[in-house]
C-alpha cells in the first residue's frame, strides 16, 4: 500500500537524487508480470515461485476488524470470529490473496461469513464501514488515521485469531542490477533489516 511505498520511495530519493520512481499497482499475479516482463524493477507482492525471479520476505501486514465506533463491537473493543459472522461484512478485491485469506480465517473457525459487499478498493472499503454499512477486515496500516479522527474503531478478535498477510521482493535474476535497484535493496535492508547479500549473491 501506500503507506509501506511512501518511506521506500523517500529513502530511495535520498540516497540517490538522479533516480526517480514510479509505482504501478495490480494483482499478485499482475506484480509478477509486471517484473518478468521488465514493466517495473522491483515489486512487492505475497510470495509467487518463479524459476526467473528472486523472492525475499518483508514483512507481514496485520490485517485487522474495523467497525463504525457506534457498533455494538466498539463498546467492548473486541469480539468472537463467530460473532463477525452475524455481522454484514465487507470485503474488496475478490479473487486477491487477502480475500481468499479472510474466508480461509472464517472456515478455519467453522463459520460461513455474510459478505455483503465486495468492492474494487480499500478506500471504498473504508468509506462504506465509516458510513456504518458492515464491518470489514482491513490492513492496519491502511486504516491508522481513520482510527486516530475516530471514524473507525479497531476491533480485536477474541482466542488466537492473528491474520497477517506476508509480504515479499519479487525482482528478476539478473547477472548486475541497476542503480535503482540497488538503492532500493539497501533501503528494504535499512527498513526492515532483512539480508539481501544472499539475494544478491545468487543473482550474481
Amino acid at each position: 500500500g501506500s503507506s509501506t511505498l511512501r518511506p521506500i520511495r523517500n529513502r530511495v530519493r535520498r540516497r540517490n537524487t538522479r533516480v526517480s520512481t514510479h509505482v504501478r499497482t495490480g494483482r499478485a499475479a499482475q506484480v509478477l508480470d509486471m517484473v518478468m516482463d521488465g514493466t517495473v524493477d522491483v515489486g512487492l507482492s505475497r510470495n509467487l515461485d518463479h524459476p526467473e525471479t528472486l523472492s525475499l520476505h518483508l514483512y507481514d501486514e496485520a490485517i485487522v476488524l474495523v467497525t463504525h465506533p457506534d457498533h455494538p463491537f466498539a463498546e467492548k473493543g473486541e469480539a468472537r470470529i463467530s460473532d463477525v459472522a452475524r455481522e454484514p461484512l465487507i470485503l474488496y478485491d475478490p479473487g486477491s490473496t487477502y480475500f481468499v485469506l479472510i474466508n480461509q480465517v472464517c472456515r478455519q473457525a467453522g463459520i460461513v461469513p455474510k459478505v455483503d459487499m465486495t468492492l474494487d478498493s480499500i478506500e471504498a472499503t473504508k468509506h462504506m464501514v465509516v458510513l456504518g454499512l458492515g464491518v470489514s477486515f482491513l490492513p492496519r496500516s491502511a486504516i491508522l488515521s481513520e482510527v486516530e479522527r475516530g471514524t473507525l474503531k479497531q476491533i480485536d478478535l477474541i482466542g488466537d485469531k492473528d491474520v497477517h498477510l506476508p509480504t515479499h521482493l519479487l525482482v528478476r535474476r539478473a547477472q548486475h542490477y541497476s542503480p535503482t535497484v540497488l538503492a532500493f535493496l539497501e533501503v528494504l535492508r535499512e527498513l526492515y533489516e532483512c539480508d539481501i547479500s544472499e539475494l544478491v549473491a545468487i543473482a550474481n
